[in-house]
C-alpha cells in the first residue's frame, strides 16, 4: 500500500469475457485461448506485445474489427507517439508486417523447434491494418483473421462473479 502496509486482499476487475472464462467448466474455453508458440516465432518484443493486445481485444469480440486510438496503442506498446501521420505509420509498419507474416514465421519456427509436427495456421489478421486519419486522434483499425475468429465465440455457462479474491 502507499503507506507501506501490506494488503490482505487484492481485487482485480476483469472484462465479462474473462470472468466467464474463469468461471467456465468447459475444457475448451480458457482465459487466454492463445498459442504461445506464436509469440516465440516473432523476433520483436513490440510485435509480441501487439499480438497479445490484439488477441485480448479479439477474444469474445462480436464486431468485425477492433480500433485503437494511436496514442493509446503507443502507450500500451511502450512507444512514444509521433506527431506526423507519415512517421506514425513508419513507426508501426515493421510490427504490422511481422504480424501479417505470422503464418510463414510460425511454420519456420516449427521446423526449427519441433521437427515434423508442422501445422499451417491461418492468418491472424484478415488484412493490413487501416489508419483512420480523419478522426482525432488517429485510429488504427484491425480486422481479425481466421486464427483470431476461432476464439471469438464461447458459450457463457455460469454467472459472472462480482469480484475475485487472490
Amino acid at each position: 500500500m502507499p503507506d507501506g502496509t501490506k494488503a490482505k486482499h487484492i481485487m482485480i476487475e476483469l472484462e465479462p469475457e474473462y470472468q466467464a472464462a474463469l468461471n467456465s467448466e468447459s475444457k475448451t474455453q480458457r482465459l487466454m485461448p492463445f498459442n504461445d508458440d506464436l509469440l516465440l516465432c516473432l523476433s520483436k518484443g513490440v510485435s509480441r506485445r501487439l499480438l497479445r493486445i490484439l488477441d485480448t481485444r479479439f477474444y469474445g469480440m462480436t464486431g468485425t474489427y477492433a480500433a485503437f486510438p494511436y496514442p493509446q496503442l503507443c502507450m500500451l506498446l511502450g512507444l512514444v507517439p509521433e506527431k506526423e501521420l507519415r512517421r506514425a505509420k513508419q513507426q508501426l509498419k515493421l510490427y504490422h508486417d511481422e504480424i501479417m507474416d505470422l503464418p510463414k514465421l510460425y511454420q519456420k519456427w516449427q521446423k526449427e523447434n519441433r521437427g515434423r509436427d508442422i501445422k499451417p495456421i491461418p492468418p491472424f489478421l484478415l488484412r493490413e491494418p487501416e489508419w483512420d486519419d480523419r478522426s482525432s486522434p488517429w485510429r488504427i483499425i484491425y480486422y481479425p483473421g481466421p486464427e483470431a475468429k476461432i476464439h471469438q465465440k464461447h458459450p457463457q455457462k455460469k454467472e459472472i462473479q462480482q469480484a475475485l479474491s487472490l
